[in-house]
């Protein structure tokens, strides 16, 4: 049996990636919604490029689960393998990818 493949988009700050993926969601690619616990900014939809969780509930992540982590100004992202196998584009800093790379097949 083969799996789809995951897509993993690297990018500077405003060099498009959002747009890119949001573009690739409207013909029905599915994103992944990572975990933070950065507070949402306006605009942001919980859900949507992120799930926001207080630092209580990101620690009740099963640490076997996560794939990628990060700590970024103080606030911590992670996605975990179920979110990846629901997914077919991820968005994620260079130490992401490896991440990904080393604990996701």
């Amino acid at each position: 049996m083969s799996k789809k493949p995951l897509f993993v988009l690297i990018g500077k700050s405003g060099s498009g990636k959002d747009t890119v993926v949001d573009l690739l969601c409207d013909i029905g690619w599915k994103r992944v919604s990572s975990y933070t616990t950065r507070p949402m900014r306006a605009g942001e939809q919980n859900g949507r490029e992120h799930t926001f969780l207080s630092n209580a509930e990101y620690d009740q992540i099963r640490q076997e689960d996560i794939v990628a982590q990060t700590l970024f100004a103080g606030n911590r992202y992670c996605a975990t393998k179920q979110q990846l196998d629901g997914a077919d584009i991820y968005i994620v800093d260079k130490k992401g990818l490896e991440d990904v790379r080393k604990n996701y097949s």
